[in-house]
This record gives structure tokens, sequence and C-alpha cells, in this order.
């Protein structure tokens, strides 16, 4: 209903003359980016620009056209306080981790939180109710949600669509700095091809010969089969020591375009798939982000004009193959990389499956059924075939084994079912049990779940090492500042805070949570609290398994 709601909003506005050609900035100040469009991030591209603030909060912020508030979003993660305003010619402005909202949103947002009883709202105002003008001030920039620090985060989308579009078609950049590669990679195809006579993916370290032109310091590589190319580089721009994303990526094998990435549209729907783009291991493993230049079967993103056989190269001649990776910004800035991938026959390895590993079709359902588990994969859920291994161990813990579903970590586009069996022995209270797996700095993390007739059931993306837990030990609130202002500190160890409840004499009080920071604030509003006498102020705090804890203090306001 909301989706169809935009899109009405957003045919509506498009029987108006677009304006597009002289959007305002959405601030007074100069536009310079601490990350660009397309960047690519953990299991999604970055759909917008990264404004920076100066350092600080309290930028003033624009609506860059004429048109209709269309959602206010308000939330203790993701975009924080985020607002939407669909314009003219089919376009909506998103302007994200804002500090506050001009009063004459403000108010609306905090009544409809007040009516829900809920800090975190997502709320869409009917169409044409909110009239905004091109240029009026609608908020304030600010830190909220996961921001790493003051930006402003602005989108453009497609109102039809919702999809992302990159703010820079608008709002060109100055920028006269190419980007620059950092590091090359070879992946053979395992029992399908060699890099230096071994079937393992090899990295390679590069040489600035001059302006724009990089070659690697091994300048020759011996190559043979199936093998996959993969870079690991950045944009940057003038007077700034960020990094960011590339826009355009060129392949060239003996001067024939054979791969091309070209980022400017982004669908939400979509953005995970970024797995199946990146060297997704290596970056589980190390925290470095390749590019992949050739297309796993998985990978169904509209962000490649030119894709020759995949991007796959076949290394079957005795010969120099040459190859040159080109890479480009918004602005049209290049670099260049040029590799000799010298053809030489070798023997390849075939691939062979070892006992009790499985081949799972990425195109197909699979399912792994053993003692004690059970795994449904729907089908495309996965980006690539899986030579999947299990492997089973006992827990000191006694309230199920260890479970270790494929070896490292793999990513999925869908959610597949996992059942555990547990022993029922061990358990005094199954609402307290829950399922984790082992996370990517080491720990348990908790994927959830339910208790059904002895086993745990959940759903999950990633696919690694799981065991059933159990979490009976309450949050932690401590109070930090009493008040005008009241400010308590939350925390949990096991599954994490699911929700939280605040209130003033009795009554819902509207806490803000700032959860990168775990503090939840709350501000005495005359309008709804008399002034002048002592009240209670009362906090209570729930885990993801219902552990609860409360705390009740007495201030005078």
């Amino acid at each position: 209903m909301n989706k169809l709601r935009l899109i009405a909003c957003g045919c509506l506005l498009a029987c108006t003359v677009a304006r597009s050609a002289d959007y305002v900035p959405p601030m007074p100040i100069k536009m310079e980016l601490s990350a660009n469009f397309g960047e690519l991030r953990a299991n999604h591209f970055h759909s917008g620009l990264d404004l920076k603030t100066q350092k600080a909060i309290g930028q003033p912020v624009y609506a860059i056209d004429d048109g209709y508030l269309v959602r206010i979003n308000i939330s203790a993660t993701g975009y924080g306080n985020c607002l939407y305003v669909a314009h003219p010619g089919g376009y909506t402005s998103v302007y994200a981790h804002l500090d506050h909202f001009l009063p004459f949103i403000d108010s609306i947002a905090k009544n409809e939180q007040y009516r829900r009883e809920s800090f975190a709202i997502d709320y869409f105002p009917e169409i044409g109710s909110i009239p905004i003008k091109r240029g009026q001030q609608i908020a304030v920039s600010g830190n909220s949600g996961s921001s790493g620090g003051p930006h402003l985060h602005f989108e453009i989308r497609d109102s039809r669509t919702q999809d992302a579009l990159d703010p820079q078609i608008f709002f060109p950049v100055e920028d006269n700095v190419a980007p620059r590669p950092r590091m090359f990679r070879i992946v053979p195809f395992v029992g399908e091809g060699t890099v230096r006579g071994k079937d393992k993916a090899a990295n390679f370290d590069l040489l600035n010969v001059q302006s724009g032109k990089y070659r690697l310091k091994n300048d020759t590589v011996r190559v043979w089969g199936k093998v996959g190319l993969a870079i690991k580089a950045y944009d940057h721009m003038p007077e700034q020591s960020n990094i960011y994303g590339i826009y355009r990526l060129q392949v060239f094998v003996d001067d024939s375009l054979k791969f091309e990435y070209l980022n400017d549209r982004i669908s939400f729907a979509q953005t995970r798939m970024i797995n199946s783009l990146i060297d997704y291991p290596l970056w589980y493993q190390k925290g470095e982000v390749f590019m992949r230049t050739w297309l796993l079967p998985g990978n169904e993103l509209p962000l490649f004009p030119v894709a020759v056989d995949n991007g796959v190269l076949t290394i079957d001649e005795a010969r120099d193959y040459k190859v040159r990776i080109v890479m480009s910004d918004r602005a049209g800035n290049k670099a260049e990389l040029g590799a000799v991938l010298r053809g030489v026959p070798n023997d390849i390895k075939p691939l062979v499956t070892k006992p009790g590993q499985l081949f799972f079709s990425c195109a197909d359902t699979n399912r792994y059924e053993g003692d004690g588990v059970r795994l449904d994969i729907p089908a495309k859920a996965l980006y690539e075939n899986l030579i999947f291994d299990y492997a089973r161990m006992a827990d000191s813990t006694g309230l199920s084994d260890i479970y270790q579903l494929s070896r490292g970590n793999v990513p999925m586009q869908k959610y597949a079912a996992l059942r555990i069996q547990v022993n029922e022995d061990s358990i005094t209270d199954w609402s307290k049990c829950y399922v984790a797996r082992v996370g990517r700095k080491g720990g348990w993390d908790s994927v959830g779940g339910k208790y059904v007739d002895g086993w745990m059931e959940t759903s999950v993306r990633d696919l690694g090492t799981f065991k059933v837990m159990t979490d009976t030990v309450p949050p932690v609130i401590t109070l930090l500042g009493k008040g005008a202002q009241m400010r308590f500190k939350v925390s949990d160890k096991g599954t994490g805070i699911a929700k939280y409840r605040g209130t003033v004499d009795g009554k819902w009080a509207l806490f803000a949570y700032d959860a990168k920071n775990a503090t939840l604030k709350y501000v005495f509003d005359s309008k709804r609290v008399t002034k002048g006498k002592t009240h209670t102020v009362e906090m209570t705090v729930t885990d993801c398994v219902g552990n609860t804890a409360t705390q009740m203090v007495e201030v005078w306001w």
C-alpha cells in the first residue's frame, strides 16, 4: 500500500513540468563528498551521496525543488531521521541521518509517534497534504541512525520504481582526479584453470608507470584454462582524503571489449546481490574489496552493458593475451591497468568431490538433512554452484551439537530454512533459546528462532557454523543523567535489545533511541507533562527472547 502511494504521488507530480536541471543544492555549503554513489559496501551498494557538513551537526537542509513530503521515517539504525520529498518530473529526494526536522514536520512526526507509542515510525502522509517549496528548509543535518559521523546522506530516486539514481547526474561535482587501481587478482576456476601452474587465486602488486597508467610488477603471468579477473580500485577527488567507488570499469582483451560495469541506478530489491559482484570470501576473511569482472550464475544485476562469455576468460592458446582494464569516474577521468597473460599449457586437476560433500546447484532448490539438522535452500538463493561441506561436533553446553553447514561463510540472496534438534534434557525454558552462528569477527551471533516439537527453527541468509544457545540474562539499564533531559544507557550481551518502553507518570513518553551509542534520551515536554512537581520515570527494556529489565527514577521538573 505504501509503495503504491509513492507511485501514485510520482505519477501525479510527473504531470507537471520537470525542473531537474535547476535543482537547488540540499545545503548552503560547498558540495564535498565523503562517499559517492555505488560504493561497494557490506551487503549493499551505497545508494546516494554522503555530503560533508564541516565535521559538525547543524547545517540547514533544503528541499531541492517544489514537491510534497511523502514519507517520514525515524529509526534507531539505518537512515535515522529521514525525509522523502516527491518532485515534478517523477523524482523523489531523500535526506537521511538528520538531527531534527523543522517544526512543521516535527510536530507531525511527534503526533504520529505518540499515536503509535513508538519512537520508530515509517509514516506516509496523505498525498499532497504537506506541500514543500523549492529551497525551503526542512531539517537540520545530523548524525542519527547508523551514521559513522556527521554528514547528510542524500539520494534522488525514481518515484515510480523507487530505484536510487546517481545524484551526480543532477549535481555534478568538480573532479579532475582519476581513479587508482591498488591490486590485481586472477582467480582460476576450480577444475578448469590454473595461475602460475596452481589452481589457487593470486594477487599482483602494481606499478604506476606514468600518469594514469599502471602495470603489474610482474608484467607477464602464466595462465591456462578458464580464469576470472578481479581488481581492487578506488576513485579520488581534489583536496579530499576519502576514497570513492568506481563508476565505470571496462576490460579489454587484445583490444576487444570483454566486460563492462557501469552503475548509475540501484534497485533496493537487488542491492544485496553485490555479494555476487565482489570477491565475497576475500572480503569476509580479510576485509579487502575486489570487484569481479565476470558474472556468477546468480548475478542478475543490470549493471553490465557488455559481458562476453559472462566475462570469463578462456586461455587456451600458447601465446600472450594483452589485458587492459580501464576505470572511469563520473567526471570522465580515467586510469588504465595493463597486464599480459601468457598462455602456457598446464595439467589441470579435475574437481573431485570428497566423501560427505554434496553438489548444490544455484538454479535449483537444495536440501541437506542429517542427524539433528535440516537445511532447505530455495532456488536462486545461492549466487553460484556450491560444493557443500558438512560437519557435526559436540558442544560442551549440551543444548545442541555444533553444525558446520559449508566451509566458510556463504551469502545467499534469499533466506533458507534451518532446523536444529535440541537436547531437551538440557533446557528448562524453551522461550529463552535461539540459534546462533559464528560471526565474522568470531563469537556467536543470534539469528533468532523458535522452538517447535524438539527443534529450533529459524531463517538464515548466510551459511556457516550454527548451534543452539540460551539467554536468561536481562538487559542492563544505566542512568546517565536526570533532570529536564533523561538519559539511559542500555545493553544486552545475549540476543540483543528487541524493544523498550519509557513512561512518565505512567504515560508513554517519547524516548529517542540511538542504537550506535546504545542510549535512550527523553526531553520533558511541557505540552504533555505538568511542570513543577516530582515525576516518576520508568524504563523497561526487553531482549529478543523476552528477558526484561526495569528501572524507575523520581525526578523533579
